[in-house]
């Protein structure tokens, strides 16, 4: 993917990343359970897809985008990608109870935070 341009780099990860259909809006809901912890990532421009939910944070770790994302067998796909949308890291088997806290865990959270 090296000779294209953002946009294409763009749906040709999106692409990728969609296995099944899913609610982003019932993705969205499990993340705004912890509303601060989300507002900590600067969590921003949440895009709805059919297969998906892409937003933009601006974390201690990562900044750049999230591509949340079902896979067959009922777990989350997060992927960490960088503002010229090169996937940068990508987490697999993601049960919902769990998807703030390892998406913070990737993007935010330092261990000075537990003092």
């Amino acid at each position: 993917m090296t000779n294209l341009t953002s946009t294409q780099k763009k749906w040709a990860i999106i692409a990728e990343a969609q296995q099944r259909d899913m609610n982003p809006q019932e993705t969205l809901n499990v993340l705004n359970a912890n509303k601060p912890l989300m507002w900590s990532w600067g969590a921003r421009k949440f895009i709805g897809l059919a297969k998906g939910l892409l937003f933009t944070v601006s974390g201690h770790h990562h900044k750049g985008h999230v591509l949340i994302s079902l896979a067959w067998d009922d777990t989350y796909t997060v992927r960490l990608i960088s503002t010229q949308w090169n996937v940068k890291k990508t987490l697999t088997n993601v049960y919902f109870d769990e998807l703030s806290e390892k998406i913070d865990i990737a993007i935010e959270r330092i261990e000075a935070y537990k003092s």
